[in-house]
């Protein structure tokens, strides 16, 4: 997973493939040298990228309001243009297999998206009053992370707590969001 893609960001899945974001292009690295490609110049620069399922993966164009899923291949398989279903995204991430969840930085709504169905199974209002860059569902979690603060949601869209941070200080280690200690 990544937030706030500038020029250049990597990281790893949980079965050890590299991927590579530089601007528009993914690449993605196999352990054993094989190499997929995916890029769409039309979208222009990715602005976030989900790896935590390898075999779907979520790619955000925040300038087109555009989610991009794509097979273990880089191969894309879905494509959902938000602002079809009157939704202004700042953030998305995998939810499931089958789900998004995407905030509405307009409506402050926590939208869990059927992707399969094309239709919107839930929203919920969340009490958010800054930007959000980037969202992330792990261990029946959900966080949504600001310029200094993550505010930690339950798998129902319940919030827990919210932490002052800073977003620097988490990384994305052994296919899990960690704080650096």
């Amino acid at each position: 997973m990544f937030a706030q893609i500038t020029q250049y960001a990597e990281n790893t899945d949980i079965l050890g493939n590299k991927y590579v974001i530089e601007q528009v292009k993914l690449t993605k690295f196999l352990p054993d040298s094989t190499i997929f490609v995916y890029q769409n110049k039309q979208l222009s620069q990715i602005s976030f990228v989900d790896v935590s399922n390898p075999f779907g993966i979520l790619l955000f164009y925040r300038d087109f309001n555009t989610v991009v899923i794509l097979d273990e291949n880089l191969a894309q398989y879905y494509s959902l243009n938000l602002q079809k279903y009157g939704i202004e995204a700042s953030a998305v991430c995998l939810y499931s297999s089958e789900e998004i969840i995407i905030f509405d930085e307009v409506t402050t709504e926590m939208i869990f998206f059927d992707i399969i169905n094309q239709k919107i199974n839930t929203k919920k209002y969340i009490d958010v009053n800054e930007h959000i860059n980037f969202i992330i569902y792990q261990n029946n979690k959900i966080y949504l992370f600001s310029d200094n603060k993550v505010y930690i949601y339950d798998y129902f869209g319940n919030l827990l707590k919210i932490k002052r941070i800073n977003v620097l200080s988490w990384c994305f280690e052994n296919g899990l969001w960690q704080e650096k200690l």
